[in-house]
């Protein structure tokens, strides 16, 4: 996923990789973004999320939150995929 910067040529990326059944790491989506300092990974059991933000603030518990959606899209598009 990219996103422009208004007005700008400066690309931002935020990476989704999704680790199918016949990877090492079973059913393990990880979300990442060098350009807005965080990680977040979820398989079927557990989740978590590290960022610039100091912990248990808004902006980090805003972040789990919208990261957590952004893999349930995820996992979406990819199972429309995996007919």
């Amino acid at each position: 996923m990219y996103i422009q910067k208004q007005g700008g040529t400066d690309m931002k990326r935020i990476i989704i990789d999704i680790y199918e059944e016949t990877d090492a790491i079973k059913d393990l989506i990880d979300i990442r973004s060098e350009t807005y300092g965080f990680i977040y990974g979820r398989d079927k059991t557990h989740n978590g999320c590290q960022n610039i933000f100091e912990p248990d603030s808004n902006n980090d518990h805003r972040l789990g939150f919208l990261s957590n959606r952004m893999a349930d899209i995820a996992y979406k598009i990819h199972n429309m995929h995996s007919i």
